[in-house]
């Protein structure tokens, strides 16, 4: 989500709800302080989670942060079954958050962004959406598409995360149940169903690819697109939603 649009408040919530359970250990890396406050001893609204506070640098006039550094640490001091990271921005970030990703660790982190495609035009985040690299088609299958185009960008690995949440407003989310299946389609400018979430309503809608640009949502019927690389196929649109 883009900035005041409510994440932090979200992971600040994650983090008291989760750790009500006495048997889920639940970390707060917390790159600001923004989540559990600048004291020695975190605020309540984080309920009985861990507090990880990051301290920050300067180097050649910048400020550094050793964010990664105390999300490696969560992992192997605290054993934690969640983690809770705010601000996810450099590569060393990415990189920590696939270190945890492969020990099975649950993970809810926010990035800042317009939407989800908007990731993968970020070289340094790209990887936690799956990333993306150039393709040779064949001649059979660059005559299938409209474009008739044979270099195309796909998908380069499985995602980090398997659900996410673009927060275009405090009141209005639009959740993918499937991250996966949403860059997919966002890549083939294909259709696929998502959920807009407002306050006390839930209601699916239609995602569509716009390359560049993001997903344009309707509730359930576009008009024909001149840039649609292989027609109007859907992928879970109208149908059977997305798994996790």
């Amino acid at each position: 989500g883009r900035p005041n649009s409510g994440k932090t408040t979200c992971l600040r919530e994650f983090a008291r709800r989760l750790s009500e359970d006495k048997n889920n250990i639940v970390v707060v890396v917390d790159k600001t302080c923004e989540i559990g406050g600048d004291g020695v001893v975190p605020h309540a609204a984080i309920g009985n989670a861990r507090w990880l506070p990051v301290e920050s640098f300067k180097k050649d006039g910048q400020v550094m942060s050793l964010q990664h550094e105390r999300m490696r640490e969560a992992v192997e001091n605290q054993s934690p079954h969640v983690v809770i990271v705010d601000e996810i921005s450099s590569l060393q970030e990415v990189e920590a958050i696939r270190t945890m990703n492969q020990r099975g660790i649950r993970i809810i982190a926010a990035v800042h962004g317009g939407s989800l495609p908007m990731l993968l035009h970020d070289p340094e985040r790209a990887a936690l959406a799956g990333g993306c690299h150039t393709v040779l088609l064949s001649g059979e299958e660059a005559n299938r598409r409209k474009d008739k185009q044979k270099s195309v960008l796909m998908r380069m690995h499985e995602p980090m995360f398997g659900v996410a949440v673009e927060m275009h407003e405090r009141a209005r989310w639009v959740l993918h149940r499937n991250v996966r299946q949403a860059v997919d389609c966002y890549f083939k400018r294909q259709y696929i169903a998502a959920e807009e979430l407002t306050p006390g309503q839930a209601r699916e809608v239609v995602a569509r690819g716009k390359f560049g640009e993001g997903f344009e949502y309707s509730d359930g019927t576009f008009p024909p697109a001149e840039d649609d690389a292989e027609g109007d196929d859907r992928d879970g649109a109208g149908g059977e939603r997305g798994r996790m």
